[in-house]
């Protein structure tokens, strides 16, 4: 309890998004909102104490968030991301050793996971209502565990992803 774990990698995992953008200011300030559900999930092991461990959890919720526009290189577009997200635990596990333990139950993953990341788009058109888009992008979450029952506790869980996606955007006609 209270320990880091040191030898503990991210797996790879998916995420599946949809939303809305528009423009806030002029051309270059965009804001967006949208639903996603996103998998994450760790694999490690503690030599001192021969345990295994890896944790799988998917989560599904809501992000916000804006992206500027940097500049434009022939028809590619360049972008800064920043937005944040509330999800809430949809399923998961939790594996110790040959143990697998459900993470619904678990008081630690009852309440929203809070995840603000930052990152770099680049958007090509690909006819005038559709455009193919590349992103990448780093998270961090607020910590799962809340001390306030127990405050000499030092316990934390925080979540850092990575992200790379691909994605199309379509231009909704205007009146």
């Amino acid at each position: 309890e209270g320990e880091v774990l040191e030898n503990l990698h991210a797996n790879a995992n998916s995420s599946m998004a949809i939303g809305y953008r528009n423009r806030l200011i002029k051309e270059r300030l965009h804001f967006y909102l949208g639903a996603q559900y996103t998998s994450y999930g760790s694999i490690g092991s503690d030599s001192s104490t021969m345990n295994f461990v890896a944790w799988h959890v998917h989560y599904g919720g809501a992000e916000a968030g804006l992206d500027l526009k940097l500049f434009r290189l022939g028809k590619a577009v360049f972008y800064l991301k920043s937005g944040a997200s509330a999800s809430l635990l949809v399923k998961g596990y939790q594996l110790i050793n040959a143990e697998v333990l459900s993470l619904q139950d678990q008081d630690d993953f009852q309440g929203p996971l809070i995840m603000f990341n930052t990152g770099a788009v680049i958007e090509f058109p690909i006819i005038k209502q559709l455009a193919a888009y590349a992103q990448y992008s780093r998270g961090k979450s607020l910590s799962l565990i809340s001390n306030a029952s127990n405050l000499t506790s030092q316990e934390t869980l925080i979540i850092n992803n990575e992200q790379l996606s691909f994605g199309l955007r379509f231009k909704l006609p205007t009146n």
